[in-house]
């Protein structure tokens, strides 16, 4: 993705914000409705050849309805071209195959009245437009999910289905939650499962293993491994207790690649496929400090933090795709800006510092 064209994305949504004025008419005062009733964008996903982006669109259609309706919509980079993509307010986190030629998202859009508890499952539609279809049909529901890098299958992560025992013992009031113990925090929860689905035969195959929470995961650039970060309970304040790990996709063993008392979250991957990043703010424990970026080798060993020349809070990041270098959305000196970091030596070159 050319510079140029992320730009243009995020320009084109500054401008969805901005109510404009017609012709003749009187400049006024900003009003309380006149804020509810911006336009608001958010979450855009970039085409793989930066010619497009998807965004989510919240606005208020009909105020005694008393709620923003969210809808899913597409625009060239340049901001031209805008139109709603997705037919269904139910509809969220579009996700664009690695060529570009499909789009798959999450949605409840056929959920009856009487299934009010059914979560999200995964649709996919062509890119060019059309009829979405249904892939998924999951008992657990649905948090998240990755494309793998060939197109042909969706990682996902869902919660532990319950079984028909667990069902009608809590229809009959046994609806008991321990606080603090297993996937429970401050009310129910399941273990987090990580499945994999075939778009050819739509045949869906559990991974993981064992009792997880996965927090967040990437495949790897040829789909053998999914790193995650996962936890073993989701007791609150606990959220030092996340690891860092490399799940096989053929067989489902999980690797720990770090083993310390630090939040760690949002991993990615080297092109290559031979180092993990992730965000944490040590490499030990639990600090008072802005969130570091990290690197870690596939084989394992001790992470070294990238950002050792960044003074700043680390937000959002991408590897560049020559693996040389990782771009980083952060917040330095009480202003956000762009900065390009040195994979290999730490070097800092500001992109936009936010003047």
């Amino acid at each position: 993705m050319k510079p140029s064209c992320r730009a243009a994305v995020f320009a084109c949504a500054a401008l969805l914000l901005v109510p404009a004025l017609s012709a003749g008419q009187t400049r006024r005062a900003v009003t309380l409705d006149d804020v509810l009733d911006l336009v608001q964008v958010s979450a855009p996903r970039i085409s793989p050849d930066g010619s497009r982006v998807l965004f989510t669109r919240a606005e208020i259609k009909e105020w005694k309805d008393n709620k923003r309706v969210q809808t899913i919509w597409i625009a060239n980079a340049d901001g031209t071209n805008q139109y709603q993509f997705l037919g269904s307010d139910q509809d969220r986190n579009p996700q664009w195959s690695a060529d570009g030629t499909q789009v798959a998202f999450l949605s409840t859009r056929d959920k009856s009245e009487s299934d009010k508890d059914a979560g999200p499952q995964i649709w996919v539609i062509r890119a060019q437009g059309g009829e979405a279809s249904k892939l998924t049909d999951h008992k657990g529901k649905i948090e998240s999910f990755e494309w793998a890098a060939d197109g042909g299958r969706i990682f996902f992560v869902a919660e532990q289905a319950q079984s028909e025992e667990e069902k009608a013992a809590e229809k009959s009031g046994n609806d008991v939650a321990f606080v603090d113990e297993g996937p429970n925090g401050q009310g129910r929860g399941r273990y987090s499962e990580l499945w994999e689905i075939a778009l050819a035969d739509e045949k869906a195959r559990q991974v993981s293993k064992g009792r997880l929470l996965i927090e967040s995961f990437k495949p790897s650039p040829d789909g053998r491994r999914i790193a995650v970060v996962h936890r073993p309970d989701a007791r609150r304040n606990a959220q030092n207790l996340a690891e860092v790990a490399i799940i096989d996709a053929a067989t489902g063993e999980l690797t720990n690649l770090t083993k310390n008392e630090a939040p760690e979250s949002r991993v990615a991957w080297s092109p290559d496929g031979t180092h993990v990043t992730y965000i944490a703010p040590s490499d030990r424990t639990w600090e008072l400090a802005s969130d570091r970026l990290w690197v870690v080798p596939l084989a394992g060993g001790t992470p070294r933090r990238v950002s050792s020349q960044f003074d700043g809070d680390v937000g959002a990041y991408f590897w560049a795709p020559d693996g040389k270098s990782i771009y980083v959305g952060g917040t330095r000196a009480e202003r956000g800006g762009v900065f390009q970091i040195g994979a290999a030596s730490g070097a800092l070159r500001t992109v936009t510092g936010g003047e």
